[in-house]
């Protein structure tokens, strides 16, 4: 995490929103000169879907998932992303192509 920290100018500068989607359910978002991190934690022991608003309408938004360091390519449709949570925390920055 301090590695991607030194990396992120958005984890460095950046403003942050937290919000809970639950009491099991954390994210939080740092946005800086169009850069764009999320964290996602989820502490409950179930498996779960998460509904994310995005700025944008629809298409895709495309993510480096950096725990895992994979790609994640997110449908947006509405001003809304769903994602599908585990046990594991989620680490996503934005690509931009």
């Amino acid at each position: 995490m301090l590695k991607l920290r030194s990396k992120s100018p958005a984890l460095r500068y950046g403003e942050m929103e937290l919000s809970f989607e639950d009491r099991d359910v954390v994210l939080l978002k740092r946005f800086y000169n169009g850069s764009e991190v999320l964290a996602i934690f989820n502490f409950g022991n179930e498996e779960r879907e998460i509904a994310i608003r995005t700025s944008e309408r629809s298409g895709v938004l495309h993510y480096m998932e950096h725990l895992s360091d994979s790609p994640v390519h997110l449908k947006v449709r509405n001003h809304e992303m769903r994602l599908a949570l585990n046990s594991k925390p989620l680490v996503l920055s934005r690509v931009i192509y």
